[in-house]
């Protein structure tokens, strides 16, 4: 009887802690995207990247955006909010700068 109530508690320790980590992975994953952007900016230049790809990531990042509200997963929300503004922040900065 012990042991089945260990492993709850052990599972529910393990899920805490990978819910933890999730968090921390949607906040600071979408931070590596923020290079570009500044590269960007400060080259004022984007002829390089290609509007196609960078459209797309921006279409997929509103999925999930919208995906994580529906299924309230709140680290989707998080990480799909922060690369959408990102994302879209590269947009109109590739079309200002090309």
């Amino acid at each position: 009887m012990f042991g089945i109530f260990y492993k709850a508690k052990t599972h529910h320790k393990v899920y805490k802690l990978f819910s933890a980590f999730a968090y921390c992975v949607a906040i600071f994953s979408p931070l590596f995207v923020l290079p570009q952007l500044v590269k960007i900016w400060q080259q004022k230049n984007a002829q390089e990247l290609s509007l196609l790809t960078w459209g797309g990531y921006t279409f997929g990042a509103l999925l999930w955006f919208i995906y994580g509200i529906v299924h309230k997963e709140k680290p989707i929300v998080i990480t799909n909010l922060m690369l959408f503004v990102i994302y879209s922040a590269i947009l109109v900065s590739m079309l200002i700068y090309r």
